[in-house]
Order: C-alpha cells, then structure tokens, then sequence
C-alpha cells in the first residue's frame, strides 16, 4: 500500500531508503526505483478501479439473483443463501436442523428457489444472532445490508486508526474486498470485529471484549487473543470476554432453544471430516498452513503436524512480544498478523484481515514503510490478494500462505526496527545523564 504518508515524512526516510538501494546493482535498483515511482502515483487510481468495481459486483450479484441479468457469476446470492437460509430457519424454530447437511441444503432450495445450491453448515449458534435480523427482510435488501453495512464500518474504522482518505481508499480498494464480495463472504465481518475490538488497546485502553466475543462465530480466529492479553496481563479483559461468550451461548439458548447447541457438538466431528481431513472445498481455498500442505498433497496427519508446529511457534513469539514495552499497534498488528498462521481453516477470503494488520503497521511507523524494500513488499501483498487462488487453484502454488509468512516477516521487521530504535534513545540518553552528572 504505497504512497500513504504526507510529504514531509518522505524527506524525513529519504535517507533511510538510498542506504538500503546503494548497495544493489545498478539494474534492479533502477528497476525497483521506477516500480516504486509506479505505484505511489497508481495506488489511489488502482483503489478506486477497485472499490467501484467491488460495488458493481455487489450489484450485479443482486440483478442476478432478481433475474434481471443472467451472468455466470455461480450461485444467486453465491454464500449469502446459507446465511438467510439459515437465518430462516433460526426464525421458525429449526435451529438445529441446520446442521444436518441434506436438509439445510433442502432448506435453501425452499427459501431460495429451484436455484439454490448445496452448502453444509458449520458456524457456531451465535451467528444466528446476526442471521436471525437480516432473514425479516426481503432477500435482496438482506444481501445488499450484508455487503454493504460490514464495508461502511470498515471504512470507518480505518479511517479512525488512520484519519487520511488516501488510507482508507487504498485499503477498501484492496482486490481482497473484490473476492469477498463476490463471494457474499463475512470476511470483511470478522476484520471489522477484530479491529474494533483491538481499537481501544491501540488508544491506551484495554481492549473490547465484547468485539473479541462477537469473533466467536470463527472460533479458529480466536486462539490468538487469550495468549496475547494473558501474556499483557489484561485479566479483566478475558474474564469480561468469557461473560459475553456466557451472554450468547444463554441468549441463542433462550432464542433458538437449548437443542441447538447441541446439535452444534454433535456436527463438529462432521465438521472436522470435511472442512480439515477431506478439505470438500478443495485446498486450492485453504491459505493456511494446513491447506497449504494439503495443497501439495500432504497427507493429512503432515498437515496437522506443520499446523501445530506453525501455531505453537507463533503463539510463543506473540506471547514474548507482547511481554515487552513494544508499541500497541505493532502489538496488535502482531496479533492479526498470527491469526493466518495458527488457524488451521483460513479461506481466501479471510485474507481481509492482513489489510488491518497493514493499517496498523502504518499508523505506528510510516517512516519505515518508506525504505523501499518495505513499500514494494506491501505493494506486493496487496495486489498478489487479486492472484492468490489462481495460482494456487491453476498451479498448487501456496501463494496465499507466502503473502501471510511476508506480511508476517513485515511486522517482525518493524518490531526490531522500533525496538532497536528505542534501545539506541536509551542508551544516548543515559550517556547524556552521565555526561550531565560529570559536569
């Protein structure tokens, strides 16, 4: 994402950045120097391409489920059929029936028309809580309210971490968007959920955790925020979390009765089998560890095995990081940063989520984003967004698992960089002390 600082925190990196040139050849510094020219002055045009191509996806999908265009953009509605239908069932009281496959997909063909497709359903109760509303509306203001709304606040939100209209263009322009939306997909949801819930962390208060409970319908997105607000010593904030989580289990309970939950446990082993063991989307979806393996044909005991081993180190490292005086924002673009690489069932689609780890990256040190290397990385991670399933779906490339271990890399960059920086003032100001005391 280049081209995201005023013009007078270049003059301030300009240096920083032609140490970092001087020392590669004559070639691929003019090449890296004109890509670099590129894209600072295409950044705002290319977000723009983007965003509104992202709206009129929103809208062609909506003419073609209403069957005023007839285009081959797969299913009417595409995912968000599940969702209402879901909501749907939710309403009339069938819950828990979502849960059996063959009669959810029935489902949708009754809600939906002759048109609607197979889905199996996997989310956790309390997604109804937000399927539930939409499924009183009428199926195209639903869709519409479901796009739309999760993008309104995202917009917001980074405009509030980054008041800057170039920030949040670029960030709403990501090709990521794109996919999202023509997917009806909730990846946008849970970024939104994970921002606001690390926004009062950033502004030097504890982090919400009515947001971090609201994640609770991608529980595999969780694992990193009870290891970083352990290792901050937020105490207050886990056991607040724990009484939301407590709020919802009781409020779906009372709403959708008490058998859906367990309907729920007794469809994760189901779960198991075919999101992770069989992978029935395909691994050419997966962007985590597990589905990258998977996608070179591991078998799946070695893809449990790297998940683990990927998990368990980057839970330490956040762990360690987050013990340490480091900045908030890098503390918590560390943390969305680590959801990629100890979630074991990670689509495309949630790749959203690297965008906010960038806005938080870029709020606390703009300065370094302007060393060059750094500003052609992120412009990098931000186009490959529009290429990742391709490649991995024409070419069983594991392109979205090396966008997140460089996204990764980035941030761990940044970090030392910050931490060098604040050793160096340490040390300077403790010899000025001294020189101070000697006179």
């Amino acid at each position: 994402m280049p081209d995201m600082l005023p013009p007078e925190e270049v003059t301030n990196c300009s240096a920083t950045s032609d140490q970092g040139n001087d020392q590669a050849p004559d070639i691929i510094a003019d090449i890296a120097a004109f890509l670099d020219r590129f894209l600072r002055l295409a950044a705002v045009p290319l977000s723009v391409v983007f965003s509104l191509t992202s709206l009129a996806m929103c809208g062609a999908l909506l003419l073609n489920g209403l069957g005023i265009i007839h285009a081959d953009f797969g299913p009417f509605w595409h995912d968000f059929q599940s969702f209402f239908s879901a909501g749907v069932a939710a309403l009339k009281g069938n819950g828990g029936k979502i849960y059996d496959f063959y009669w959810h997909s029935e489902h949708i063909k009754q809600v939906i028309g002759p048109q609607g497709v197979e889905f199996g359903w996997h989310y956790p109760p309390q997604f109804l809580l937000f399927l539930g509303p939409l499924a009183l509306l009428p199926v195209p203001v639903a869709f519409m309210l479901w796009c739309l709304l999760p993008m309104a606040v995202f917009v917001l939100l980074v405009y509030r971490l980054i008041p800057d209209w170039r920030t949040a263009l670029i960030a709403t322009g990501c090709p990521i968007i794109i996919i999202n939306t023509n997917y009806a997909q909730n990846g946008v949801l849970s970024t939104v959920f994970i921002g606001l819930a690390m926004l009062p962390f950033i502004e030097n208060k504890k982090p919400s955790a009515l947001s971090t409970s609201l994640l609770a319908f991608k529980p595999h997105m969780g694992l990193v925020f009870p290891v970083a607000f352990a290792a901050g010593r937020l105490w207050s904030t886990i056991w607040l979390t724990a009484f939301w989580l407590t709020v919802q289990i009781g409020i779906t309970a009372l709403a959708f009765g008490p058998q859906i939950w367990m309907d729920f446990w007794g469809s994760l082993t189901q779960s198991k089998t075919i999101l992770l063991t069989e992978i029935g989307a395909g691994a050419h979806h997966y962007v985590s560890v597990f589905g990258s393996v998977r996608l070179l044909d591991g078998p799946p005991a070695l893809a449990y095995l790297a998940q683990l081993v990927s998990a368990g180190l980057t839970l330490y490292v956040l762990w360690k990081v987050w013990r340490t005086d480091t900045s908030r924002p890098l503390k918590a673009a560390l943390l969305v940063a680590s959801i990629a690489l100890t979630a074991p069932y990670l689509i495309h689609y949630d790749m959203v989520v690297a965008v906010l780890a960038c806005v938080l990256l870029i709020r606390q040190h703009p300065c370094a984003l302007w060393v060059r290397r750094d500003r052609l990385l992120m412009a990098g991670l931000w186009l490959c967004t529009a290429f990742n399933y391709r490649l991995q779906e024409g070419y069983h490339i594991p392109a979205g698992l090396i966008c997140n271990l460089l996204l990764y890399y980035l941030v761990h960059r940044i970090i030392r960089f910050e931490q060098t920086a604040n050793k160096g003032s340490v040390v300077s100001h403790s010899a000025a002390s001294g020189q101070g005391s000697a006179h």
